[in-house]
């Protein structure tokens, strides 16, 4: 899951019949390099294999600035065989994470090298083959870690950072060494387990097989191994991309066709528009309401409600985060040995919020559309996986959230890849384990507070009796109770305890859809720059990511006040309120 799969170029590489035709590489390690150090800059790189796995790497080192920082880089999820536009790596890609918005860059490490911070990457590539090789790679960064020992021994803290499909090995290695990590990085990032995130993409895939082309198998389809299964997954994406193309031409108009009898049986059914049941299939699987363009809110002639702005979004959203679901969906299909997919015990009712439903009820066909198109639902087959498959999904990538390194996720509140929600979810789960530590701080406080107030009494009261003593012997004695009780050591204040977790999200504009003067919404211009895409942020706010995670790496933790991050979320167009939540996972 990652920004240089180039599935925008994918996406439009298809109904050609080179897809099929397109080669299958496989990628090898790079070839064993060396260490060289621009005169000019003064920076330091080093290139070669890793000795025990064979896996690319690469050091950059600012020799004229390094301030002991080192920032260990894991790129996202990368399919292992090629497809249109997309050959997988055969080595070091890219140093520290990509933008992909208006200005694209394939990292940001001119910009961290020239603030003194150290870079190290390698190609997370296991036998000779990348796919949802997660807990494989674990080992790998451990091999690049010790390495750095001997490239930069000067390195005085470790960060460890990575993108999308990497968020599993960066949460895996700080767990299982912690005397490594110092500080950890996640940009949109799968937080959580994989599986709660395939399980929504998978029903894109199904919730289309039913409203719109029955031939969709989706994730049923996946598990073959090599390039066949491959070639599966990508057949599954074509047709999705079919029916995307001609609702980008006719904004889903026409009504329903599918499913056939339902539309024969009940004619009106069949003239509910084909985008509501899209804008449906965005909602009850989390797909973003704003996107690149659309920002579902403002109206012209022809989007003449906000609802269709949001639709039109999904419609935009939809063919990448399909294409995300289908690849990842196969390459774990493949790891566990067979489809994993199983929707027979989901009821989609209780996926659609109450407010979305409000909210969108002029685009979903009002609560006529809406209960005509959950009915169906209920009503419609669905598909079963195999039990051990289901278990095997759910036991990949066991990330126990029992860190207490500073963690910062960086996530767009409209990431259409990656939904925001693993960012939350992760949170909620730091913080879960974080309670019973919190809650014996508040009781060892309330213990201090008390002891403190009780030596302040005895005190006061040992000083009224000094005052009070009409002889010698009493006054004598009194100053004794006195010295006595101010001799007794005071409670000593215990350190309050943190979290050690915070999440960014990269806030969208309110308003920014542009419309020609037909009143269509222009799809080709340059978009939003924040809030909106896949690894897609300012370079102001990838600056700021990299000195926070500096700071906490040399600190030891995080150090953030309500009022400090409402000042530090309106400079950089970060959500200033540490109680916001994005669109929640579905499952």
């Amino acid at each position: 899951m990652k920004s240089t799969l180039k599935l925008r170029s994918l996406i439009a590489a298809f109904g050609s019949a080179a897809l099929l035709a397109t080669g299958l590489v496989v990628a090898t390690p790079a070839q064993a390099g060396m260490c060289s150090t621009d005169a000019t800059t003064g920076v330091e790189t080093c290139a070669s294999t890793l000795p025990v796995s064979g896996a690319a790497y690469k050091f950059m080192v600012p020799t004229k600035n390094y301030n002991g920082t080192m920032f260990f880089w894991n790129h996202g999820f990368r399919p292992s065989y090629a497809y249109p536009s997309y050959t997988a790596p055969t080595g070091v890609e890219q140093m520290t994470l990509s933008n992909t918005g208006p200005t694209p860059k394939l990292d940001y490490s001119t910009e961290l090298l020239a603030k003194g911070y150290g870079l190290a990457a390698y190609d997370r590539v296991t036998d000779g083959l990348h796919g949802w090789n997660t807990e494989e790679s674990v080992p790998l960064l451990k091999e690049l870690v010790d390495l750095s020992k001997t490239i930069a021994p000067s390195t005085k803290r470790n960060v460890i950072w990575g993108s999308s499909g990497a968020g599993p090995v960066v949460n895996m290695f700080a767990e299982k060494y912690p005397e490594l990590t110092d500080a950890v990085g996640l940009v949109s990032p799968v937080a959580t387990n994989i599986s709660r995130q395939l399980q929504s993409g998978c029903d894109i895939f199904y919730l289309l097989s039913v409203f719109a082309d029955p031939t969709i198998k989706g994730c049923a389809a996946l598990g073959a191994k090599g390039p066949a299964g491959h070639i599966a997954a990508l057949t599954e994406l074509g047709k999705v991309v079919a029916l995307l193309t001609a609702w980008s031409q006719n904004l889903g108009a026409p009504g329903l066709t599918q499913p056939a009898a339902v539309v024969a049986a009940t004619p009106a059914f069949g003239a509910i528009p084909q985008r509501s049941a899209l804008l449906l299939i965005g909602l009850l699987s989390g797909i973003p309401q704003k996107s690149k363009h659309m920002d579902g809110v403002t109206t012209s002639a022809l989007i003449p409600e906000g609802s269709i702005n949001a639709t039109v979004a999904i419609l935009e959203n939809i063919g990448e985060a399909a294409a995300t679901g289908i690849l990842a969906g196969q390459a774990v299909a493949e790891k566990i040995g067979g489809p994993f997919y199983d929707n027979t015990k989901t009821n989609y009712a209780t996926l659609l919020d109450e407010g979305d439903a409000g909210r969108y009820n002029l685009g979903l066909s009002g609560d006529n559309g809406i209960n005509g198109m959950l009915g169906v639902l209920a009503q419609m087959p669905r598909v079963s996986a195999p039990a051990a498959n289901i278990a095997k999904a759910a036991a990949l990538d066991p990330v126990k959230y029992t860190s207490t390194k500073p963690t910062v996720l960086l996530a767009n509140e409209n990431d259409r890849l990656v939904w925001p929600g693993q960012t939350a979810a992760y949170v909620a789960e730091r913080n879960a384990k974080f309670a019973p530590v919190q809650a014996a701080y508040e009781s060892a406080l309330s213990a201090y507070e008390s002891a403190v107030t009780a030596r302040d009494m005895k005190i006061a009261t040992a000083t009224a009796a000094v005052g009070k003593a009409k002889t010698a012997a009493a006054k004598k004695k009194a100053k004794a109770a006195l010295a006595s009780a101010k001799a007794k050591a005071a409670p000593v204040e215990p350190t309050k305890p943190s979290a050690n977790v915070v999440a960014l999200y990269a806030m969208s504009p309110t308003e920014y859809t542009v419309y020609a003067d037909s009143g269509l919404p222009d799809l080709a211009g340059v978009g939003a720059a924040s809030g909106v895409g896949h690894e897609q942020f300012t370079t102001a706010q990838v600056i700021a990511l990299a000195e926070m995670l500096d700071a906490a790496a040399t600190s030891g933790k995080l150090d953030i006040t309500p009022e400090s991050f409402a000042i530090f979320g309106a400079a950089f167009g970060i959500n200033g309120d540490l109680d916001y939540l994005p669109i929640p996972l579905k499952y």
